[in-house]
């Protein structure tokens, strides 16, 4: 009977031995693609011992195999650390990381945490946006950076005279050496006044000569520094307080930020020829370097020009071909349009 029982129990342990080389060839990973998903069927099996010191066979260990299904990587997308789903945005605050393997096999997408200063990033030390009391210093030659701290206020005057100049010239905007555009002074504007908590920038216009607002190739070094905390406040004035006029003639293609506030005194903006648009036939590409086409390029006037039509009560627009003479909207009947169609 001692014999059998021994010889059981060599024939058991033999059979363990077995199954634990069984869980080991199990304990692989297997790797599935499809449309969408990368899966990782990483098979974890815990094994659920269940002593019995009384039994004569204690040896013997009941195993129980549990399989766990983990997503590590999208084929379209990043895991969601939170819900372990694939996203195609990782969202506010978090950017996609992508790892690569063995022959540039895709290990895993993630979502992971931007810097504490990120409002939005591109890796972990490459912020996109700041979030509120910090400005974005961009590294040179990349449209990221890192985060600063903003500290302290700011004052500055900036000074803007018209020039129908295109050489390269110094200027840094002081009243010697000029800006020839209110759009490199907003520029420059933007960036002295961000690394502050608060700042106020003069713009200030010689009044004495005629402005404009156009498309030329700027001097001015692009933006190094972004802040969307809006804490510049601009203010945009004669030197003297004696009113000048501003040709505008960039149609609805020129922003910016108006930050903590902007005001705007003793400036007459003309936008007549901002109404002109290609998309409407009379503006032929091909005869830009005509001289029907060079008062889009000057300072000091329009190409098109209104008038007041006593008899059609009314504004006109007026000019050569490309002005296409036609009547300006009634802003106040526009208004009137929609407040009847509010109310009713």
């Amino acid at each position: 009977m001692t014999t059998m029982t021994s010889l059981t129990v060599s024939i058991v342990k033999m059979a363990i031995i077995l199954i634990k080389m069984l869980i080991q060839m199990y304990l692989l990973e297997d790797i599935k693609i499809n449309a969408h998903q990368i899966f990782n069927l990483n098979c974890v099996y815990q094994l659920l011992q269940d002593m019995n010191v009384a039994n004569v066979f204690m040896d013997i260990v009941p195993i129980k195999l549990e399989a766990r299904t983990y997503v590590i990587a999208c084929l379209n997308g990043y895991v969601d650390p939170g819900t372990g789903k694939c996203v195609t945005n990782c969202g506010i605050g978090r950017y996609g990381n992508v790892t690569f393997g063995y022959k540039g096999m895709i290990e895993s997408t993630e979502c992971l945490d931007c810097d504490s200063s990120c409002f939005e990033c591109k890796s972990q030390v490459e912020c996109k946006s700041c979030k509120k009391g910090y400005f974005l210093n961009l590294t040179e030659g990349k449209n990221t950076g890192a985060c600063q701290l903003k500290q302290g206020q700011f004052e500055s005057v900036l000074y803007v005279q018209s020039k129908d100049e295109r050489e390269v010239v110094f200027q840094d905007g002081s009243k010697d050496y000029p800006f020839n555009s209110i759009v490199d002074a907003l520029t420059k504007a933007y960036k002295i006044g961000s690394p502050y908590r608060s700042a106020t920038i003069q713009i200030i216009l010689f009044s004495n000569q005629t402005h404009s607002m156009q498309r030329y190739n700027s001097n001015l070094q692009l933006f190094d520094s972004i802040d969307i905390s809006q804490s510049i406040k601009i203010i945009i004035d004669t030197v003297d307080q004696v009113p000048t006029k501003v040709y505008y003639k960039l149609r609805d293609k020129f922003t910016f930020l108006v930050g903590a506030g902007l005001t705007i005194r003793n400036i007459e903006f003309d936008a007549t020829d901002s109404i002109l648009d290609q998309r409407e036939g009379n503006i032929d590409l091909a005869l830009l370097d005509s001289n029907d086409y060079q008062c889009l390029k000057t300072f000091n006037s329009s190409c098109c020009n209104s008038a007041f039509d006593s008899n059609l009560q009314r504004y006109l627009i007026m000019g050569p071909a490309i002005c296409q003479a036609r009547y300006l909207p009634q802003s106040q009947f526009i208004l009137t349009i929609h407040l009847d169609h509010l109310i009713a």
